[in-house]
């Protein structure tokens, strides 16, 4: 499952793995989105909207789920997340960034 219901809400923290960057950083919820915490971390990840309109920040979630907040218009792929509209809900993620 790559997406929690909307009853689901982000963890306080979580292990995000970024696999093409070889690095593994603790996100916790005053990080804000998976798009803010990767460009705080200088991975760096195509943006345009940064509201979860255009698809441009779309990476694949290899492991673990997320929520969007807000819930995004774009439209991806079956195991494409949007950075700048999700957080983590399980303890462990894994990006293709």
């Amino acid at each position: 499952m790559l997406f929690s219901s909307s009853k689901a809400t982000p963890l306080k923290e979580a292990s995000v793995e970024f696999t093409d960057s070889q690095k593994t950083e603790t996100w916790s919820d005053s990080d804000g989105s998976l798009l803010d915490f990767s460009e705080h971390q200088n991975i760096p990840a195509l943006s345009s909207c940064r509201g979860g309109h255009c698809g441009a920040c779309a990476v694949q979630l290899l492991e673990g789920e997320v929520i969007y907040e807000p819930q995004p218009t774009a439209e991806v792929g079956g195991r494409e997340v949007l950075l700048c509209c999700a957080k983590p809900v399980t303890a462990h993620i894994k990006l293709k960034i």
